[in-house]
């Protein structure tokens, strides 16, 4: 079974991203990620693992028998069924930070509950009590 250093050095290379990249995208450190790609670290925690998988798209299984974490990809194909606007979207979100994604979906939160409110003012203007429903 291949060493987790050669795996992660393989991955990195094949999405063309360096350690400093990846500590970007994943809030991870880059001493710890180069730690990880030297071999230093050969049993990195779960929840570092994870984050830098999610960095670049990619998911985390863990084969408890063996101890060995894979990385594999479970996005690609779910990814082709978008609109090329949803799958440039879905790219530009996953290369952000933590912190950059918090601020994306509070600001898609606010959104939505804005158009609910609009929604419901019309609603209500127009003395409809919703789908379906009858005056009596």
């Amino acid at each position: 079974m291949p060493k987790l250093s050669d795996v992660i050095s393989d991955i990195f290379k094949a999405h063309k991203v360096t350690p400093a990249e990846v500590s970007r995208r994943s809030g991870v450190s880059q001493a710890r990620i180069s730690e990880i790609v030297s071999g230093k670290t050969q049993n990195p925690r779960w929840d570092t693992m994870v984050k830098i998988a999610e960095a670049l798209g990619l998911s985390v299984s863990v084969f408890e028998n063996d101890k060995a974490i894979i990385i594999e990809s479970n996005h690609a194909e779910a990814i082709e069924h978008l609109a090329p606007d949803e799958q440039d979207l879905l790219r530009r979100f996953r290369k952000l930070d933590e912190r950059h994604r918090q601020n994306i979906m509070e600001m898609i939160s606010g959104y939505e509950a804005l158009s609910e409110g609009v929604v419901g003012k019309i609603t209500a203007a127009s003395g409809s009590r919703g789908p379906g429903s009858k005056k009596s």
